[in-house]
């Protein structure tokens, strides 16, 4: 535009955003041409002299400045973490996830400690940089979907072969297969034989729940009702003693079985 005023009319003219008010503007007009013209009414600002407000203006201007500087930085940073980008973040942080065997938050930020502390800082910048919620829901989304097809193929599966998949794995830590004879010994002293508890299970795994297939067991504390029930909790994911509120039973249904 100023090339087009000055081509067409021959007239040049300056554009500045470098002045605190009309006085400063004025004055640096007037100090490269002598000949200025004036609107009617114009008042000689050589008399006048500067504004008092001049130091309040100047004080607006640098705050204003800074204030789009810092709009100006956060739109790059803003740039910078699009979702592409943040998507490869969280698919790196996501292996390291699994790499390092990290079920909670914790356990991350000691291992970004430990790295920052030998000079790599990506793993504690990606922390800071994200709220706690989100680092968490990271970590189960991984773990989830780590478990994802595992837990497909798991609900294919009967009750029964679960069970038969829990026998020839490995037992769990501190039993060292001496169930099966301690629970022996308990239905004994019971006088209940352990053909009929056993078939008594195996038609309730079968045929799930229904009149006539409940296992009830009554007794005095600490005669090992427990004990005999406990490998379900170990066998299938249980939902195991609802409070006694109205929300006693929620997420029972995610279960593969309820344990009273």
């Amino acid at each position: 535009m100023k090339e087009k005023r000055k081509d067409n009319h021959g007239v040049v003219v300056n554009f500045s955003d470098g002045h605190d008010n009309y006085y400063t503007a004025y004055r640096d007009v007037t100090k490269q041409d002598a000949e200025v013209y004036h609107s009617v009414g114009h008042p000689n600002l050589n008399e006048i002299g500067s504004p008092k407000t001049k130091n309040c203006f100047r004080a607006y201007r640098s705050a204003r400045k800074k204030r789009s500087l810092s709009v100006d930085a956060q739109k790059k940073n803003a740039e910078k973490e699009k979702p592409g980008k943040v998507g490869r973040l969280n698919n790196l942080v996501s292996e390291f996830i699994t790499e390092n065997n990290v079920k909670g938050y914790t356990k991350l930020l000691a291992l970004a400690e430990t790295q920052k502390m030998e000079g790599k800082k990506d793993l504690a910048n990606f922390i800071l940089c994200r709220t706690t919620k989100a680092v968490e829901e990271l970590i189960e989304t991984t773990w989830r979907m780590k478990k994802a097809q595992t837990n497909i193929d798991r609900k294919k599966m009967s009750r029964m072969q679960l069970v038969r998949n829990a026998h020839n794995g490995q037992c769990v830590k501190g039993c060292n297969r001496q169930w099966i004879e301690c629970a022996h010994e308990v239905l004994k002293n019971n006088n209940i034989h352990p053909v009929v508890f056993s078939s008594a299970l195996k038609e309730l795994f079968t045929k799930g729940r229904g009149k006539f297939r409940n296992v009830l067991l009554v007794g005095c504390a600490c005669s090992g009702k427990t004990f005999l029930l406990d490998p379900l909790c170990a066998m299938f994911k249980t939902f195991v003693n609802p409070a006694v509120d109205k929300y006693s039973w929620v997420g029972a249904e995610e279960h593969e079985m309820i344990y009273q």
